[in-house]
């Protein structure tokens, strides 16, 4: 069965390749050369590989981009625990990756039998907004959370490269949401029209709001309606809002 790890961007793995004959062997170390190639080889990009072997994004672009940049011990044994290859696989004699016997990628159907049942969901850092509230890093992973592939697939019928996990923040949504719970959002779901709790952006930083349509209101309006009765709840024009994605589960300490 042909692997299924070359469906990424066909234009940033061009843009990639184009990278490499630009790059001036005097400049750049031969491992980072490999590295780009052995990327190229195998169809991955910077967020696909950061995303299977936890490594930040910011630390695989810096290390691609930069002449003369070193990758840490620590970042090289997560590539080959991640990906099942050995270092010089990566960064001497650039080879396809044969097995995905240590590693997951969310769109491949035939996970080996060795793989169990898991996948991992990345946890994203937050950062304080200028507002006081807080913002989705994207490119900076703090983590993953294991799950079962059969629960997310079969059960919550979900995708989960569309599924990242989020700490909430504040007491707005207390007691639904406490301070500390992790939420899991389903990027593609961002019809919040349909009523539910979602992560939105307001403006100046990334909240959990329970949405609710007003019924045939002309332009479309949705009210935003914090649990914590000490909060206020709002109508907005359903246009200004900026839907992050829908909150499907979440996981709380007793």
């Amino acid at each position: 069965m042909a692997s299924k790890i070359t469906k990424y961007s066909s234009y940033e793995i061009s843009h990639q390749m184009a990278y490499i004959s630009l790059m001036d062997d005097t400049t750049f170390t031969s491992r980072q050369l490999n590295f780009i190639e052995w990327m190229s080889l195998n169809g991955l990009t910077f967020v696909g590989v950061s995303d299977a072997s936890g490594i930040p994004y910011s630390s695989l672009k810096s290390f691609a981009k930069n002449p003369g940049q070193s990758m840490n011990d620590r970042n090289i044994q997560k590539l080959v625990s991640a990906f099942g290859v050995s270092a010089d696989d990566i960064f001497k004699d650039p080879q396809p990756i044969k097995s995905a016997s240590s590693w997951y990628d969310p769109d491949t159907e035939d996970a080996k039998p060795d793989m169990g049942d898991i996948l991992n969901l990345p946890e994203y850092e937050l950062k304080i907004s200028a507002g006081g509230g807080y913002t989705i890093d994207r490119e900076r992973i703090k983590g993953h959370w294991p799950f079962s592939r059969h629960y997310i697939r079969d059960e919550l019928r979900l995708e989960p490269r569309n599924l990242s996990v989020i700490e909430v923040k504040g007491d707005s949504m207390e007691p639904l949401l406490r301070p500390g719970d992790r939420v899991v959002v389903d990027h593609n779901d961002k019809n919040a029209a349909e009523g539910g709790l979602y992560v939105i952006w307001n403006g100046g930083a990334t909240v959990v709001k329970r949405v609710e349509a007003v019924p045939y209101s002309d332009p479309p309006m949705l009210v935003l309606i914090s649990e914590n009765k000490t909060h206020n709840q709002y109508p907005v024009h359903a246009e200004l809002v900026n839907v992050v994605g829908r909150v499907v589960w979440v996981a709380r300490r007793m």
